[in-house]
């Protein structure tokens, strides 16, 4: 869904649609944020392989022990962390904070997971796919939206110095449970260049 900018910076409708694009998930309508086609890809490819809901998300920290992957309130509510009760607020990431539209905010379980990408190959011939696994520990609710700390298998340095010298664009699926060995699969038989941080 082309929430960003379309949704938010127009005269027609001015207003996130986090929440709603939340509930789309959570029910089995996969929606990836901004219009990003490739992410939404990668999220049914999660799903398929795991049975569970995908989050889309942004990593806003990669350095030092733990990676926190967020977005801004549109994570399914199927992937609360346990005893914690969603609440929906005002955006507080749109221009004037706090009126307009509404975001659905917790941290998120934890347990096993994968992190992936897929994109476009640099030379745009063929496609690429990022692969990180990693453990999500127990957060708090620390930053409006959906975060969610990652002790990553290669450690966040390994995975940002790979992120940032081989141009991997900012979203990212992330995926309850170890996925490496069948995303590898895909990538043999679609002929998609893997990139595991290791």
């Amino acid at each position: 869904m082309r929430c960003w900018p379309e949704f938010i910076l127009n005269d027609l409708y001015g207003i996130t649609v986090c929440s709603t694009i939340g509930h789309l998930t959570n029910h089995g309508f996969l929606c990836a944020c901004e219009g990003d086609a490739y992410g939404a890809v990668m999220m049914r490819m999660a799903q398929e392989l795991t049975g569970d809901l995908p989050f889309f998300c942004d990593m806003i920290v990669m350095e030092g022990d733990y990676g926190v992957a967020w977005h801004c309130g549109a994570a399914p509510c199927g992937l609360c962390k346990p005893g914690f009760q969603p609440y929906l607020r005002k955006s507080a990431t749109v221009e004037g904070g706090g009126v307009k539209g509404v975001t659905d905010e917790f941290p998120l379980k934890p347990g096993r997971v994968t992190l992936a990408r897929l994109g476009e190959k640099r030379d745009g011939d063929g496609f690429r796919m990022l692969i990180a696994t990693g453990e999500a520990v127990d957060t708090d609710l620390f930053v409006r939206g959906n975060p969610v700390k990652i002790k990553f298998d290669a450690g966040c340095d390994k995975l940002r110095d790979v992120v940032i010298n081989n141009g991997w664009e900012h979203h990212y699926a992330l995926s309850y449970g170890d996925i490496l060995p069948e995303l590898l699969d895909i990538c043999r038989i679609l002929d998609v260049e893997a990139t595991v941080v290791k």
